[in-house]
């Protein structure tokens, strides 16, 4: 089965893409009726909207990259339930790295942002003791 897309629902509608975009994002610029037909045909075929081309569009990800030095005691499992926790209930994605280093070099630093993930933010977790 072909991937459902904005352009295949709107050659089968004959509605323009933007309309198809418009409906499916409830916006107020598109009719009652119109929306109801839209929604219909996207339930038809299993339409799942693509998260990450919305993500480059507004230059946000929704992602955090939560950076640890490791995973070897009890402070970096609350700080990865914590976050979890709360990305969930943001609607956020949480991206976990592990360094296995006690200090992160520069290189590696700069390894880790020009990730191709798109727009994302990231967290850096360290005990005070640790110096980066």
């Amino acid at each position: 089965m072909a991937k459902v897309d904005l352009k295949m629902m709107a050659a089968q509608l004959g509605y323009s893409v933007s309309t198809i975009s418009k409906a499916l994002r409830d916006s107020h610029e598109i009719g009652e009726k119109t929306k109801q037909i839209i929604l219909a045909k996207a339930r038809e075929l299993g339409y799942r909207p693509n998260p990450y081309a919305s993500y480059m569009r507004h230059q946000k990800s929704k992602t955090i990259a939560l950076i640890l030095p490791e995973m070897n005691n009890s402070f970096f499992l609350q700080v990865i339930n914590g976050a979890e926790s709360i990305a969930r209930e943001k609607d956020y994605h949480l991206l976990i790295y592990i360094t296995f280093q006690s200090a992160l070099d520069l290189g590696t630093r700069n390894r880790l942002l020009k990730a191709p993930f798109g727009y994302m933010q990231f967290l850096w977790v360290r005990p005070a003791r640790l110096s980066l």
